[in-house]
């Protein structure tokens, strides 16, 4: 079942007549030293209104009027109020469901149009939503004049688009008169919900008759503030609709007491406890208040302590000056006896009917107290805490990456006073402008500090910042020994002192851009090798350097390989200006020499470390002999006397017998050693014996050969 509850709200309403409807108990009053203080208001209780606290969309339970109210000719003392805002005569539906939908224009007997009731509108309101929202009713006035007022403040508008539009209004029944007004302070459209639907009129019990204000009947949307209408009965059961001015009845409770100090709300009620005042002068004012304005108020005025003033201090910049100083300054014209003292009670300064102002000079850090005294004998004291900064330096520079004799902006970033300062850069220079360029020629780390100072009052501070000065970009690099044509070259990065990037230069040949290349050159000759590199912090560098590429030696022993030992043989490597070293020991590019036996020669020739070299083989294949006897008996063998050997060219072969004749003698033989003597003196059978013979043969090569002997013939 809907129940509703009365309560008494803090809700001010509507009031014609302004009286003194709000006292503060206490009197104006003043005080040495601040203390609690606690004020208590009083109220006119004839004006406090019931509140309504019910659910949405539901009537009252049944409500006095306090008078009889004559309704389209049917008199009623009793009615029934709507969370829809409207007063509804038929009792019968007490607690019951209030309509909330407009769907039709009035007059009307549907079920879901409310009959025998004043609609000031009736729209969809929901007192439930929010705690913003008050509804109360309150007879005021005294009979034959009485008044009935039913009023809504701050109450939402249905549905959670809408509960931020907020309506107040008020419908008030006259008695005797039996007129009806209406005062809406504002009516707000809600179009979201019921189409945003009001209707501002009267309408009788069985839905057949229907005053509504021109414009406001359904479906016609409207709004409206600070607006007044009133329902006169025409005296034919009808009534006359008039516009009159916006003029509401404010109706309160005690609740709807808020309290100011100096314009300043600081709390509401009957009762305000003020914990701690101030010192100096307060007014404090009780005023009734609510959505529909101010009924009245009242004002009490505190004095806490006797002095009226301001206080004021310099503080220290740094714990080395002693440029402080505390002050204090009155208001008004009442005069003052001070006492400056320090923390042990010494008096500092002193001062009788002082006016105006007083000032504590050059004092430092520490705790200052000032007693003031006015003429009635109340005592203020106020302390003063003199402070002191931190006076500090502070600067910036840029680039923050430094390099070796780049020019670097110190700039001093401190917010101190400075009427002096002094850079110093770590490398025996000093600057006093600021900001300031320096430039650092060797690399390195360095401490840069900068000075500051206030001369006015001793005030000095240092600050120092470690600082590295980077090494500019240093290309260099470094080559494998042995440069030969078509030989890889390697080539070492070795700069200095962050390299990220490299381009080499092989002349006017290839181009690299890595660290460490190798690369052949094709062509003895010299060639200028360039690399430039670019340091991760400082810059570029570029070195060039040239390099000789020499050629190999091409190396083929010329010489005769078959010789006779004892043959002189001309060993020759070629490449004429290189160097030599060969196996017999000689350094020359060609000798001479002889040999024995059969042997191996080799030669190494180089040029600048390009090396190549050849072996020959000296074979000793040229020999001639001549037998010591031959039988020149037609057998055959050993018939002719004739020499042994190889690679004989050709050869002469002169016999002679024991007295020294020739019997024997043969020119250019050929050399297959076929000829030679067969044992005859001009045809016949030479006599057993020994000869004498003489050889000269023509070698290979032209060696000459030349043998002599004896030789015996046996038949």
């Amino acid at each position: 079942m809907l129940r509703f509850y009365p309560v008494f709200l803090i809700v001010f309403l509507f009031s014609k007549v302004l009286t003194a409807q709000i006292v503060i108990q206490q009197n104006d009053t003043s005080y040495c030293q601040p203390q609690p203080l606690t004020f208590n208001a009083l109220l006119d209780t004839s004006l406090i209104a019931t509140g309504l606290i019910i659910v949405d969309d539901t009537y009252s339970d049944v409500i006095n009027l306090g008078f009889d109210f004559n309704f389209y000719g049917n008199v009623y003392n009793q009615c029934i109020l709507s969370t829809n805002n409207y007063i509804c005569f038929n009792t019968s539906d007490a607690s019951a469901y209030s309509p909330w939908p407009i769907n039709t224009a009035l007059p009307s007997t549907a079920a879901g149009s409310p009959k025998n009731s004043v609609f000031g509108p009736w729209h969809d309101t929901d007192p439930s939503a929010g705690t913003m929202g008050t509804m109360s009713y309150k007879t005021l006035g005294e009979a034959p004049n009485r008044k009935f007022i039913y009023s809504l403040c701050e109450v939402p508008m249905y549905s959670g688009a809408c509960n931020a539009l907020l309506y107040s209004g008020q419908i008030v029944l006259y008695e005797g008169s039996n007129k009806i007004e209406t005062h809406i302070a504002n009516k707000p459209i809600c179009p979201t919900w019921n189409t945003g639907q009001a209707i501002h009129g009267l309408h009788n019990s069985d839905g057949t008759v229907a005053h509504v204000v021109p414009g406001r009947n359904f479906p016609s949307n409207w709004t409206t503030t600070d607006e007044g209408y009133e329902f006169v009965p025409d005296g034919s059961g009808g009534y006359t609709i008039n516009q009159i001015p916006y003029n509401p009845y404010l109706i309160y409770s005690g609740g709807s007491v808020t309290w100011y100090e100096n314009n300043t709300m600081i709390g509401n009620g009957l009762t305000l406890n003020v914990p701690n005042p101030s010192v100096g002068t307060h007014q404090y004012v009780a005023k009734l208040e609510g959505c529909y304005g101010t009924s009245g108020s009242d004002t009490v005025t505190v004095t806490i302590g006797a002095t009226d003033a301001t206080y004021t201090q310099f503080n220290l910049e740094c714990p080395e000056a002693t440029d402080g100083f505390a002050a204090v300054n009155f208001s008004g014209s009442q005069p003052y006896d001070l006492v400056w003292t320090d923390t042990i009670g010494t008096i500092l300064q002193s001062s009788n009917g002082t006016l105006g102002s007083d000032t504590l000079f050059g004092v430092g850090v520490g705790v200052y107290n000032l007693e003031i005294t006015d003429g009635v004998g109340c005592v203020t004291n106020q302390t003063y805490t003199i402070t002191a900064g931190t006076y500090l330096a502070s600067f910036d520079y840029s680039p923050i990456v430094i390099c070796q004799e780049a020019p670097v902006t110190f700039n001093n970033t401190s917010t101190e006073t400075i009427t002096a300062i002094n850079w110093n850069f770590g490398d025996g220079d000093q600057a006093t402008n600021n900001p300031t360029s320096h430039s650092f020629e060797n690399p390195g780390n360095y401490s840069v500090s900068l000075t500051i100072q206030n001369t006015n009052n001793g005030c000095s501070a240092i600050d120092t910042k470690e600082i590295v000065v980077n090494a500019n970009a240093k290309a260099d690099f470094s080559v494998t020994s042995n440069y030969c044509q078509n030989d890889p070259v390697n080539f070492t990065d070795l700069s200095t002192p962050n390299p990220v990037d490299w381009t080499w230069y092989m002349s006017d040949l290839d181009t690299f851009d890595f660290q460490n290349p190798g690369y052949s050159f094709g062509l003895s000759g010299d060639y200028i090798i360039t690399l430039t590199v670019v340091d991760s912090l400082c810059g570029t560098d570029t070195k060039k350097d040239t390099i000789r590429i020499n050629e190999y030696p091409i190396v083929g022993i010329v010489a005769d390989t078959l010789v006779c030992a004892g043959q002189e043989v001309t060993l020759d490597a070629g490449n004429p200006n290189f160097s030599h070293t060969w196996s017999t020991g000689d350094t020359t590019q060609f000798f001479t020499t002889s040999f024995q036996t059969t042997t191996n020669v080799w030669v190494i020739v180089t040029n600048e470390g390009c090396i190549d070299g050849d072996t020959i083989t000296i074979t000793i294949n040229c020999d001639i002999t001549m037998p010591t006897g031959f039988t020149p008996n037609a057998d055959g063998k050993n018939d002719k006397f004739r020499p042994r050997g190889k690679n004989v060219i050709s050869y002469d072969l002169v016999v002679f017998n024991r007295w020294g004749n020739i019997i024997y003698s043969e020119t250019d033989a050929p050399g297959d050693l076929d000829n030679g003597w067969d044992g005859t003196i001009n045809g016949e059978p030479a006599e057993i014996g020994t000869y004498v013979y003489y050889l000269k043969s023509n070698m290979i090569n032209d060696f000459i050969i030349e043998k002599s002997g004896n030789v015996t013939l046996l038949r």
